[in-house]
Order: structure tokens, then C-alpha cells, then sequence
């Protein structure tokens, strides 16, 4: 099962915000696992990874504003610091990282709308 399958039927489950950041952190994920979707080139493929990875190496909310990495994992209310390192080290990969990620945001209490 890919990574963008796996995601999907977690960010049905939010509100619009959520399923924004949720869908930002999905595909990042799914490129990074190498997910080729569109069919491009595969040295465009490796262009997407080192993008991704030096989105994820990037520290702070300042650079990327409500778009950076530190920025979507605190609007899920994840720790980004521990899932860079894992993600970086290699630790997380794929279905692995997702499942994580799934786990930790069903967590998080869902605001109620009025």
C-alpha cells in the first residue's frame, strides 16, 4: 500500500485546516517514498526528494511561514524535531512514518465547530 493511500482516509476525518496540513505532510511523505504519480522523469523524481528533505532539515516557522515543516507538524500538533531526526536518520520510512503520524494526530482532540 503507498504512502498517499494510506494517508487519505486520515485526512477525510478533519476539518478543512487539518486535511490541508495533513495533505502538505502526505505528499511531502509520498515523494520522499519515491511515489511517482504525475509519471515524471526519474531525475526529476530525485530533484522532488532533495527538495523535500531539505524541507524537512529547514528549523523554524520564519522561512516557510505557515507552510514550513516545523509550522504543519505544530498545526497537527506533532513533534517536528523527533520525526525530522527519523525521517533524516532513515529510522521512518513510508507506511511506517504514516501509520506513526496517523496514530499521533487521531490522538490529538479534534475542535468542535459551532
Amino acid at each position: 500500500m503507498s504512502t498517499a493511500t494510506t494517508i487519505r482516509p486520515i485526512v477525510r476525518e478533519h476539518s478543512g485546516e487539518r486535511r490541508l496540513y495533513l495533505a502538505v505532510l502526505g505528499d511531502a511523505l509520498a515523494r520522499l517514498a519515491g511515489a511517482n504519480p504525475e509519471g515524471v522523469p526519474p531525475s526529476t523524481l530525485a530533484a522532488q526528494r532533495d527538495e523535500v528533505r531539505a524541507w524537512i532539515a529547514a528549523r523554524g516557522e520564519a522561512e516557510g511561514g505557515p507552510f514550513a515543516f516545523d509550522a504543519v507538524c505544530a498545526a497537527l500538533g506533532l513533534a517536528a524535531s523527533p520525526i525530522r531526526r527519523a525521517i533524516l536518520a532513515g529510522t521512518f520510512t513510508g507506511a511506517s512514518l504514516v501509520a506513526h503520524i496517523a496514530r499521533r494526530v487521531e490522538a490529538r482532540p479534534r475542535l468542535s465547530r459551532k
